[in-house]
């Protein structure tokens, strides 16, 4: 039987084809070239977790969280784990309408790997996992799914290159933006609506809901960072954003006007 047979064969008995990557070709302005960028469904990727019994335990939940509501059990009044910052509750007033509806932030990771000693061989995957693992189940790489890898998009360049940052930027832009397609698409038709056990009432019947997912937080260096938000690198520039003409002493002001 050759690889390809193999492949084949444990995709369909094991009913995993869904969780193949899909090549997008992308455009890039910069280099007048096309690339393929590897992007995975994001519902594909969010329900390979949920119906996971390995990972969906109480063990592996943060304390005293109701996964379904997406509310504490508990009240406290000491900031704990993302379920007690004020940004959360704000996330679910905005996304949170009905009764069925079940909160998911996703922690999202996002840096460059080198697969080398030269730095050619290198792409930055683009990883979620669920807000509400603990941090001891954030830890072990079963508890993340890839959404893409974004491949190396300074290949063949020298370190002199005169390319501008901002054309750069679309680029990585670019790759992101259908990275993330495939989520933007679920929240446009109004969530992922399935079947999950509650991880918390084990014993209880499988419960019908309405995912309501986003981007609580974004974890990676600080380059890597600056890139997703348009952020000069170094210290020395006269503003902080590319977007933004307000002056780095003016970023501290409580009531700073964006101009």
């Amino acid at each position: 039987m050759s690889r390809k047979t193999l492949i084949s064969y444990l995709e369909q008995n094991l009913k995993m084809k869904h969780l193949q990557p899909i090549e997008v070709d992308v455009f890039l302005d910069l280099s007048n070239t096309t690339i393929s960028v590897p992007t995975f469904n994001y519902s594909s990727m969010v329900m390979s977790m949920l119906h996971d019994e390995n990972l969906m335990q109480r063990k592996n939940i943060i304390p005293d969280f109701n996964v379904i509501k997406g509310t504490s059990t508990t009240e406290s009044t000491k900031y704990s784990d993302m379920h007690t910052g004020s940004l959360y509750g704000k996330a679910m007033s905005r996304y949170i309408e009905g009764p069925n509806d079940m909160p998911l932030p996703l922690y999202v990771f996002i840096d460059e790997t080198h697969t080398d000693l030269h730095g050619a061989l290198k792409m930055a995957p683009v990883m979620i996992t669920f807000a509400f693992f603990s941090q001891e189940a954030r830890n072990s790489p079963e508890f993340w799914q890839p959404l893409g890898f974004i491949p190396n998009l300074d290949f063949g360049k020298s370190k002199s290159s005169t390319d501008l940052s901002i054309h750069k930027l679309n680029d990585l832009h670019k790759c992101l933006r259908v990275i993330f397609d495939s989520m933007i698409e679920a929240h446009n038709c109004n969530g992922i609506d399935p079947q999950i056990a509650d991880p918390c009432s084990p014993s209880t019947p499988m419960v019908d809901v309405s995912i309501k997912g986003w981007v609580h937080c974004i974890i990676g260096d600080i380059k890597g960072n600056n890139q997703l938000c348009a952020h000069y690198q170094g210290t020395n520039c006269q503003r902080q954003n590319r977007d933004c003409k307000c002056s780095k002493e003016e970023m501290s002001h409580v009531s700073s006007q964006c101009i």
